[in-house]
């Protein structure tokens, strides 16, 4: 059964696609691609434009401030709008606009506001997830959601084009290359995947019922369903609310996406700037390994052991930065591994934890707190992260280990808890 499941995952899943999810798959790596090229070389040309490290914390944490702001309207404008008019709307404000504002930008001042428009992706995300989901089966979403994590790591081998790029045409010249095309491609696949999409049952529902409600009441209904979540005294959901959104924290300071990675590299271990491409590579390698063949085998094992795994062999990877010898590229290349392969086990498992825990008729309310809770620590953790890396570089990554160590705690209390539920609905089950 193992077996089938996977062969029916891999090899057939883009056959049984339907909808709105094959429009939203075959359009993945024409915002994946782009993305990848601007975003890996990103930090270090905000540093060639004067960008301090301390002002890169600021950024950070300015993108989940002002997330934070437009995920509390998220759900009012999904309503509002319609799922569709909401994605392909704040979509383009989001990510062509962004591009565009970082390719001029020549001061801290220009990518400060760039990072907030781009925190607009808050709610063209919530948008087409919705859309994704809404009109889908089960199966469809897992399909499409394996296809998403395929595609985006397989756009990952051609990071070591960037490199050469950058290599040829130095920083600064190949980065507002891949900006600009970005900007171009993101914006021509946003608008051709708005026509192939249709809006969903459910938010033709919610355009029906928002047109007899005011703006701030719809505002209203939408913080009630968060409180409403905070006030339930759901155990389970408070727990893994809380590994979720420490494991988000950790993300924008420690992982490979993470602006410091970069100028870590080539700043602290002296690595060579068109070299740390290459890194692309093997990320995707063990990521993508890890997707077809370590996830079917221990979907069948405890989530516990799946979950404490993977954030361990994270925080072997984080050691593994404190400890990297200048000039050791094979080092780097076993940092970035162990990254892999720890994240590439957790993400999907801690989905499934987040949806396992989710009563179905609060999901809505609780997803848009999930999204409030993770910018605002967030950007408390990004704008501590500046100081601490001015301090000693290696203190954001002994910062990730020590959130890492909490998220293991807490997986351990979540499952704790289950199993005094578990028993006792069996012994109420046997009186």
């Amino acid at each position: 059964m193992a077996g089938e499941n996977k062969r029916k995952t891999v090899l057939r899943s883009l056959r049984e696609l339907r909808g709105n999810a094959r429009t939203a798959v075959f359009h993945e790596p024409f915002w994946s691609i782009p993305y990848g090229f601007y975003s890996f070389y990103l930090s270090l040309y905000m540093k060639s434009q004067g960008v301090s490290d301390v002002q890169i914390g600021f950024l950070i944490s300015l993108n989940f401030i002002i997330g934070t702001i437009t995920a509390l309207f998220a759900g009012v404008m999904v309503d509002k709008l319609g799922r569709r008019r909401t994605t392909i709307l704040f979509g383009l404000i989001s990510w062509p606009g962004s591009a565009l504002l970082n390719f001029f930008a020549h001061s801290f001042w220009m990518f400060a506001l760039a990072q907030i428009v781009c925190a607009f992706s808050k709610i063209s995300d919530i948008g087409w997830q919705l859309i994704l989901i809404e009109d889908a089966d089960d199966e469809q979403r897992l399909t499409s959601f394996n296809m998403f994590g395929i595609i985006d790591i397989l756009a990952g081998f051609l990071t070591p084009v960037a490199g050469i790029i950058v290599g040829n045409l130095g920083l600064v010249r190949a980065e507002r290359g891949f900006l600009l095309f970005g900007a171009v491609c993101m914006f021509i696949m946003i608008v051709h995947r708005h026509l192939r999409f249709h809006e969903t049952d459910m938010g033709r529902l919610a355009v029906e019922r928002s047109r007899s409600v005011s703006f701030w009441g719809t505002l209203k209904n939408s913080l009630s369903q968060m409180k409403s979540a905070v006030t339930s005294g759901n155990r389970k959901l408070s727990t893994v609310l809380v590994i979720v959104v420490l494991f988000n924290a950790y993300q924008p300071i420690g992982a490979y996406s993470s602006l410091y990675f970069a100028p870590y590299l080539t700043d602290v271990a002296g690595l060579d700037a068109a070299m740390i491409s290459v890194l692309g590579i093997v990320n995707s390698v063990f990521m993508l390994s890890v997707y077809l063949f370590a996830i079917p085998a221990m979907s069948r094992l405890n989530k516990l052991f799946s979950l404490t795994v993977g954030l361990s062999v994270q925080i072997l990877s984080m050691l593994s930065r404190v400890f990297l010898p200048r000039g050791s590229f094979t080092w780097a290349v076993i940092s970035v591994a162990l990254f892999s392969v720890g994240f590439g086990l957790c993400r999907p498992f801690l989905d499934a934890l987040m949806a396992e825990a989710t009563p179905d008729a609060e999901r809505s309310g609780i997803y848009a707190l999930k999204n409030v809770l993770i910018s605002l620590v967030s950007a408390l953790a990004g704008s501590l992260s500046g100081f601490l890396y001015r301090l000693s570089p290696k203190s954001i990554y002994l910062a990730s280990i020590l959130l890492l160590a909490v998220c293991i705690l807490f997986i351990f209390r979540y499952f704790h808890q289950r199993q005094r539920e578990e028993r006792a609905a069996l012994s109420g089950g046997l009186r």
